[in-house]
């Protein structure tokens, strides 16, 4: 599977480093995970998630999971 982040960046109007952060938490990742990986503050990944969270009207990271998965910004690569 691969998220395409332009297409999240289009479909949700995100910026950048939001789409990241969608995508990452789509593919399980946990936040303090992210900041650490990417070297940024826990403090500023949460941020984003709570932008992302606004854009997307949603509030729970599994409902985020499920909109990002559900969306044609994720290809299924076969095996």
């Amino acid at each position: 599977m691969a998220i395409d982040n332009g297409q999240l960046m289009r479909l949700f109007a995100l910026t950048d480093s939001e789409a990241r952060v969608a995508a990452d938490i789509a593919l399980g990742l946990d936040p303090q995970v992210i900041a650490r990986r990417d070297g940024r503050s826990a403090h500023t990944v949460r941020a984003q998630l709570k932008a992302v969270f606004t854009k997307m009207r949603c509030n729970r990271q599994n409902q985020l999971a499920a909109m990002v998965l559900q969306s044609p910004a994720v290809k299924w690569l076969d095996s």
